[in-house]
């Protein structure tokens, strides 16, 4: 086997499954790209449509309706599509029962969260944006935990949980 097989083989893995069950994972991550490039363009300041609390309520519900079509695969509540566990990206993560149910846990805690936070009022105007970067960056974390099938990806999604939350903190 040359390098050549094994990039194909890489990008086979990469594009042909990985991607599509690391979706609800990719919505997370646009959307922080969107509060990025919001707040880089000033458009949370200029604008009363697009707040970046709506902007993260949308798309963390996104993110929840993919979890949800796993979910439901997985459950077996559809009939055409019942998914067998497997791993995503060479074996560093597992795509199975137990993530599926936790991407959705962790994906309405935060939505109830970011509700919670649009009634109080706690981020104003300015912070508001990076609050919500901070805060999906850390659910992004606990996604990855929850679906971690080696000791590096482990890690990583811990350091991705408690260095955002120390931010908030601070």
């Amino acid at each position: 086997m040359n390098i050549t097989d094994l990039y194909e083989n890489l990008i086979q893995d990469t594009l042909g499954s990985s991607l599509g069950a690391f979706a609800p994972e990719l919505a997370v991550c646009g959307t922080i790209l969107a509060l990025l490039f919001a707040r880089l363009f000033n458009c949370d300041q200029r604008s009363d449509v697009v707040t970046p609390a709506g902007l993260t309520l949308i798309g963390i519900a996104v993110a929840m309706l993919f979890a949800l079509m796993d979910f439901r695969d997985f459950a077996g509540l559809n009939e055409t599509a019942v998914i067998a566990p497997r791993t995503l990206f060479t074996g560093l993560l597992v795509f199975d029962q137990f993530t599926a149910f936790f991407r959705v846990f962790l994906l309405t805690t935060i939505f109830v969260v970011v509700w919670l936070t649009i009634l109080s009022g706690v981020p104003d105007r300015e912070d508001g944006p990076d609050f919500y970067i901070l805060l999906l960056g850390s659910t992004l974390g606990t996604m990855l935990m929850a679906s971690a099938n080696h000791m590096l990806m482990l890690f990583l999604a811990i350091e991705m949980t408690s260095v955002p939350s120390y931010v908030m903190v601070g």
